[in-house]
């Protein structure tokens, strides 16, 4: 998209010709919508939580997204060292087996790497996000995603919207020829890039 997208409502403006005589609240709940299906279904939504205090033989912690949005699941878990931290360094990413994630946002500690003593950012956890239902305000999803997807979010809405029967805007052979199959596509791009990031890790972390 040429110009940046600083919140989902920007994309309001740019549906309306498509969707003659819809009103300002449908479409945005179309949109809404849209961006968590989308977000479920590409998993392309992530961020890296860092840094967690390790508690001395904790083994719960709770997980706090930035962002709007509900943790769908854990992708990744990384224990650092006190040496660690003070080197910067990303610390060992702990195999799937040595935790469990249990919604809506606690993460459980095997009893192999439950902390023998305290350690100060000792926890990196990156997550899949999905916008929450109740979701207000614009800190919902980045900007980042947001601009990277707008037009997939679109697709889902239009599809959605097209398929809604007896109004101005409905066209189901539309829905079903164009829009389904442009948001499917979309999605598997998506998967693709998120594949292709490899791991999340915030600034100034090595490999």
């Amino acid at each position: 998209m040429s110009d940046t997208i600083q919140q989902l409502s920007d994309l309001n403006v740019l549906m309306l010709d498509e969707l003659p005589g819809i009103d300002t609240y449908t479409l945005s709940q179309h949109l809404q919508q849209a961006c968590r299906r989308f977000a479920s279904d590409s998993e392309a939504f992530r961020e890296t939580l860092a840094y967690i205090d390790l508690v001395a033989d904790q083994a719960n912690y709770t997980l706090t997204p930035s962002w709007d949005c509900r943790i769908l699941r854990v992708t990744e878990v990384w224990k650092r060292s006190a040496d660690d931290v003070t080197n910067d360094m990303e610390g060992v990413q702990q195999p799937e087996a040595y935790y469990k994630f249990v919604k809506p946002n606690t993460l459980i500690l095997a009893t192999d790497i439950i902390p023998g003593a305290a350690v100060t950012d000792g926890l990196m956890v990156e997550v899949v996000l999905v916008p929450e239902v109740t979701q207000t305000g614009t800190n919902v999803v980045s900007l980042e995603f947001l601009n990277d997807y707008a037009e997939a979010i679109m697709e889902r809405a239009y599809y959605s919207l097209k398929l809604m029967p007896k109004q101005r805007w409905s066209d189901a052979a539309k829905a079903l020829k164009i829009h389904l199959p442009a948001y499917l596509n979309a999605v598997t791009d998506a998967m693709g890039d998120v594949q292709m990031a490899g791991k999340t890790q915030p600034d100034g972390f090595e490999g």
